[in-house]
C-alpha cells in the first residue's frame, strides 16, 4: 500500500461501510426488488465461477440490494468479517487499487483463503476493474463476488 495513505484511515472507512464487523446490523428496507432474488440465487450457487454484475442508472436500488444481501447473510449466521462491502466511489478508496484494498482487508480482518463475500459497489470507479475481477474469479475460488455499476453501458459491454 502506498505510503501516501494512512492504513488506519482506510481501515476506518472500510469499517464504516461494514458495521457488522463491529456487531451492528445494517439498516435495510424490508421491500426487496426482483433483482435481489436473482443476485442472491447466483451468489449462492457455488458451482457458478463468475462474478455477478448488477448494472443500471444511479438511484434505482443497487446499493440497497447489496445491504439487504449482507443483512440476509448475517441473519443466516455468516461470519461477519467474511462479508466485505466496499463503496469504490469513495474519494479515498478510489485512489487505491482493488488488490491493495483486499490485501489490507485480509491482513487485518479476514485471513486470505477463507470464504469471503465481496460486495463491490460502483466497481467501475476502480481502474482495470474487469481485469481484477477476472483474476479473482480465476485464482480465488473462496470469493463470491457481487458488484454494481452505474456506468451501465460500459459495464454491460465488459460483462458480455
Amino acid at each position: 500500500m502506498s505510503d501516501l495513505f494512512d492504513q488506519h484511515e482506510i481501515l476506518d472507512i472500510m469499517q464504516g461501510f461494514n458495521p457488522w464487523w463491529a456487531g451492528r446490523r445494517p439498516s435495510v428496507p424490508a421491500f426487496r426488488r426482483l433483482a435481489y432474488q436473482a443476485c442472491r440465487k447466483y451468489l449462492d450457487d457455488a458451482k457458478l465461477k463468475r462474478a455477478i454484475l448488477l448494472s443500471g442508472p444511479r438511484r434505482v436500488g443497487k446499493t440497497t440490494i447489496l445491504s439487504q444481501i449482507a443483512d440476509a447473510l448475517l441473519e443466516e449466521r455468516r461470519e461477519p468479517r467474511s462479508i466485505c462491502y466496499l463503496s469504490l466511489d469513495h474519494p479515498l478508496l478510489r485512489q487505491l487499487s482493488l488488490p491493495n484494498l483486499l490485501r489490507l482487508y485480509h491482513d487485518t480482518l479476514q485471513p486470505e483463503g477463507k470464504p469471503t463475500i465481496l460486495l463491490l459497489d460502483e466497481v467501475h470507479y476502480c481502474d482495470d476493474w474487469e481485469i481484477h475481477l477476472k483474476h479473482l474469479i480465476d485464482r480465488k475460488p473462496e470469493y463470491r463476488i457481487l458488484a454494481t455499476s452505474s456506468d451501465w453501458p460500459r459495464a454491460a459491454s465488459a460483462a458480455g
